[in-house]
């Protein structure tokens, strides 16, 4: 398999493990990757947690570490809100990039 295998051997009913193991024979790079990022983020604990996770990887988007604060506001405002463009100049991105940061901790490496 791969080295996600604890998780089809964590506690649960065999057809849940049979179900994971299954799964785990067919994830792309990406949904490795975001599997990674998400069972770090929130370890499952039984089965049934890792099936959950399993099953919304496609939900999960990405976003690399921006490098500062003003970049992570700058693709916080382009990509999640309506700020029209012309208004970034007039933003104080660092200030609201560190207020992003601390009311979304670890969001700027997996967004759900």
């Amino acid at each position: 398999m791969n080295d996600f295998d604890y998780l089809a051997r964590l506690p649960g009913e065999e057809r849940e493990q049979d179900w994971i193991r299954m799964q785990l024979g067919t994830l792309s790079v990406r949904e490795g990757v975001v599997l990674a990022a998400a069972a770090q983020t929130d370890p499952p604990e039984n089965a049934a947690q890792a099936i959950n996770q399993l099953q919304f990887l496609d939900e999960c988007r990405m976003c690399l570490d921006e490098g500062s604060y003003e970049a992570l506001d700058r693709r916080h405002l382009i990509n999640d809100t309506a700020m029209p463009m012309d208004a970034l100049a007039f933003a104080d991105l660092e200030a609201a990039g560190r207020q992003y940061e601390d009311r979304h901790p670890r969001r700027s490496t997996l967004v759900a």
